[in-house]
């Protein structure tokens, strides 16, 4: 492995994908979910250097906040295990970077929207760490993230006005307005066939390209710094992928959010690199001069990611035992939200 370059990682995914022929409710790793997916790497040359991450993705409909009456929400929350090697401080830390500068790239929020200003999707992606030998925690678990949420399928929401025919014939026509606004009734379609997917964030101010359909995914950039006795200078190195040992020596470590604008007109061109995030971690003071360089090595290492993080499906012997589970149905999994949102309403 050289310095730039991210070790293989696999991240499991549900049978079908975002085939709406192909995809049951029985082909999610975590069948109560909306969708998950599960990361899996060897860092080292032992059996015990293991990358285990799993992410789960539950959705449930809330009433949106005022400021953003037609977008949803997304929030994560980074838990770990006894064999994650890292301390709850470090959790912390990773899920507050995580949702600064990710979160809000990874999905169209607007199009988690039921009705504005009443109801919408709400998303809780929990990303547990099962076993963190190394191999950037920030990193594997944006990935295994944005997989889980690329694989989420939402039941299909419509909203009904509900009339009142007990209403006054004399109210103005504001007041029976706003009573039929507040008297929306959900229906929820059970068929799992008709679920749906969450789209990408989408832009058409990319180049000349065209509409493009962004993904976003961290970059963590290790800063190591050595000393030459013969010009007695400081020297560095740029390393990604670092393990727990290589953090601990490391300057600094520089979280870098990057954003691929993939053209849907040309599937086949190259997506073009964007920076939207930096955020920096340890104690060691950064080189203003070495910025230049670390965003180049973000975007370098960026472009080859994908052939480090293979995605797979379940095994036959595994998709065998999970087709002998109960599969859920997504209406009954609803049925309490919508009555809690309803006696808030």
């Amino acid at each position: 492995r050289k310095r730039l370059e991210f070790r293989p990682y696999q991240i499991l995914i549900p049978g079908g994908g975002n085939s709406n022929e192909q995809a049951t409710s029985s082909d999610d790793l975590l069948p109560l979910s909306h969708g998950s997916a599960r990361l899996m790497g060897s860092v080292g040359h032992t059996s015990t250097e293991e990358q285990q991450i799993l992410c789960s993705v539950k959705a449930e409909l809330v009433h949106p906040s005022a400021l953003a009456p037609n977008q949803g929400v997304v929030e994560l929350h980074l838990h770990g295990s006894s064999g994650s090697r890292h301390t709850k401080r470090d959790l912390e830390q990773a899920q507050d970077i995580l949702s600064q500068l990710l979160v809000g790239r990874l999905v169209d929020t607007h199009a988690l929207c039921i009705t504005p200003g009443e109801f919408v999707w709400r998303l809780a992606v929990d990303v547990f760490v099962l076993e963190a030998a190394g191999g950037c925690l920030l990193d594997c678990a944006a990935r295994v993230a944005s997989a889980a949420l690329a694989a989420t399928r939402l039941p299909q929401v419509t909203a009904q006005p509900k009339t009142n025919p007990s209403s006054s014939s004399g109210s103005t026509e504001a007041e029976t307005s706003e009573q039929q606004q507040n008297q929306n009734t959900l229906v929820v379609d059970g068929d799992y066939a008709k679920s749906q997917s969450i789209p990408l964030p989408t832009t058409t101010l990319v180049g000349a390209n065209g509409p493009s359909t962004l993904s976003s995914s961290i970059v963590t950039v290790a800063v190591m710094q050595d000393f030459d006795l013969a010009t007695k200078r400081p020297l560095y190195s740029l390393i990604v992928d670092a393990t727990l040992a290589e953090e601990a020596c490391a300057l600094a470590l520089i979280h870098v959010c990057v954003q691929l604008a993939h053209c849907n007109d040309d599937p086949k061109a190259p997506p073009t690199a964007s920076i939207v995030g930096l955020h920096k971690t340890q104690q060691g003071a950064l080189p203003i001069h070495l910025l230049p360089d670390i965003t180049n090595t973000a975007l370098e290492a960026a472009a080859s990611a994908s052939l480090a993080f293979s995605t797979v499906q379940p095994s036959p012997l595994l998709e065998e035992n999970r087709q002998k589970q109960p599969k859920p149905n997504l209406s009954t999994l609803l049925q309490e939200q919508l009555q809690w949102v309803g006696e808030e309403t």
